[in-house]
């Protein structure tokens, strides 16, 4: 099954009073009450009710994969879905299965050298709250052509979250610019907003702090329209729409802007900088601007610095 398609997968069925919930990952089951629907409207949770979760988690499915996950992560599973134990063990024992499904615990050392090379996703710092700041340049995204391509870009998305976690930069929650600068009809596709951010809300909970998305234009509208429908309503209000650069000010500090939106910090797969400043709302998308050509020949990076990753704050 193609990887952007794993995130559709139905949750199990559950009976009026009480069922056994299918762990999907290894054929055994753990058994819910009917009382569990009873949390939803209870703000009296305890560090014991949390404590309590993440052990039997760990128990249930320690033959799955549940040790590469942090207890941190755990709380979040509890979380959205409001204290229900059953839901969320439900959930996490999905996400178990997809992980070891697509191999995430080898992903890190697979080769992505020509994707990072093109620069079209890369961490570039971190936002005024503190988050992990990715950026993705459509500009530089060759729109994938088959269910290979897709995949595999959907894998280089997920190997620098799997980076970014296991570097504990990533650690809560992160940031994403989409840059839609420079872009030609060829190049307009909607692959960010409609596989790769719905995948990274389902598998990684509680994950995305915001998703600040320039210019629009008409060609954006028409494509949100039909992008919207692959998210959920919490995720939709994070997406923040807007036409002038300048405006990533008020999210991240200039040292971790790149050069090109007047900020400090460099592409190493852009050497033809130009500040965006001029960029004017209801501007033609790419009037005015001029492509730029990468010549940098990448070599994999050998640790996480050579990936402009800055550690989380103390």
């Amino acid at each position: 099954m193609p990887l952007v398609k794993s995130i559709f997968q139905p949750a199990p069925k559950k009976n009026d009073e009480s069922s056994s919930e299918f762990n999907l990952a290894t054929g055994s089951s753990f058994h819910l009450n009917a009382n569990d629907d009873d949390n939803d409207d209870d703000d009296s949770t305890t560090n014991g009710e949390v404590d309590a979760f993440i052990s039997t988690a760990r128990e249930l499915f320690k033959d799955d994969g549940v040790d590469e996950l942090d207890d941190q992560e755990l709380k979040k599973w509890f979380a959205i879905h409001k204290r229900h134990r059953g839901k969320a063990l439900s959930a996490l024992s999905q996400t178990l299965t997809w992980r070891k499904k697509e191999g995430l615990a080898g992903i890190v050392g697979e080769d992505f050298g020509s994707h990072i090379q093109s620069g079209k996703c890369q961490w570039i710092g971190e936002s005024r709250e503190g988050t992990p700041v990715l950026i993705w340049i459509e500009s530089r995204h060759e729109p994938p052509k088959g269910t290979a391509a897709k995949d595999r870009d959907t894998r280089f998305f997920l190997y620098l979250i799997e980076m970014a976690r296991r570097s504990r930069i990533m650690t809560d929650k992160i940031t994403i610019i989409v840059d839609r600068t420079q872009i030609t009809s060829s190049r307009t596709d909607a692959f960010m907003l409609t596989n790769l951010i719905p995948l990274l809300t389902h598998h990684y909970p509680d994950s995305l702090l915001r998703v600040l998305l320039f210019p629009t234009g008409l060609t954006f509208w028409i494509m949100w329209n039909m992008a919207r429908m692959f998210m959920d309503a919490a995720t939709v209000q994070k997406v923040v729409t807007f036409d002038d650069p300048k405006r990533l000010y008020e999210f991240i500090d200039t040292p971790f802007l790149l050069e090109k939106y007047g900020g400090k910090m460099k592409d190493p797969h852009e050497h033809s900088l130009k500040p965006m400043h001029d960029h004017k709302e209801g501007q033609t998308e790419g009037e005015g601007q001029k492509a730029v050509k990468v010549e940098e020949v990448w070599q994999a990076p050998d640790s996480t610095e050579d990936l402009n990753l800055i550690p989380p704050k103390q």
